[in-house]
């Protein structure tokens, strides 16, 4: 059954919207939780790849409704939007016009510009370098730049893969002076080739 013009249908529809965007699937079914209790419709969301179920669990299945999902982009700016809005679910009672005014803003909100995306990949990969314990400027800055140049060739080839199947083959040597990770001063460093895409993959500081 397709989405409704009910209240089961809005919870529906933002549910959609927040699993489409790039929301945790255990914030998404938070949020439907506090939809549930500002709207006073009990529901249950089960989302999937490819679909999002919705349900009144007071009538043993009988209200079902179900969408189609393409949970394949991030788009924080909507997933915000919509979010400020179920928040109010949990100090008052919410009108369905309410939630369908913000879905409709979150849904025209554009995404984030090529620039800044890339800019934030590299910053937070950097950041999780550090994190994980590198303290070398070079080492940083090697995987800063290696995270934004990803993104610029997935975004100009997408045929591409983010994440491809690798088959690793070692070398024999070790190019440590191009990166060096103090706390393994003898880890191994592999080169793999992606089946996806006709270009080569250097991970370092990886065992396999």
């Amino acid at each position: 059954m397709p989405d409704g013009d009910d209240a089961l249908g809005t919870i529906l529809r933002a549910a959609v919207l927040l699993h489409d965007n790039g929301q945790s699937t255990s914030m998404t079914l938070t949020a439907v939780q506090r939809l549930s209790t500002g709207l006073a419709q009990p529901a249950v969301v089960i989302p999937e790849w490819s679909s999002v179920t919705a349900y009144d669990p007071r009538g043993g299945g009988r209200d079902v409704l179900i969408s189609e999902a393409h949970p394949n982009a991030v788009n924080m700016r909507r997933v915000a939007a919509l979010m400020s809005a179920v928040d109010h679910a949990e100090t008052r009672p919410l009108g369905r016009e309410e939630i369908e005014r913000a879905l409709d803003t979150a849904r025209r909100l554009p995404a984030a510009s090529n620039l800044a995306f890339v800019c934030a990949c590299g910053v937070g990969a950097a950041a999780l370098a550090v994190v994980f314990g590198a303290d070398d400027v070079r080492t940083v800055a090697v995987i800063a730049v290696a995270a934004a140049l990803g993104v610029c060739c997935v975004a100009c080839w997408p045929g591409w893969e983010a994440m491809p199947f690798c088959r690793s083959s070692s070398l024999p040597w070790s190019p440590g002076w191009l990166v060096r990770s103090p706390a393994r001063p003898g880890c191994r460093h592999r080169w793999a080739w992606s089946r996806s895409a006709p270009r080569w993959c250097w991970c370092p500081g990886l065992r396999f």
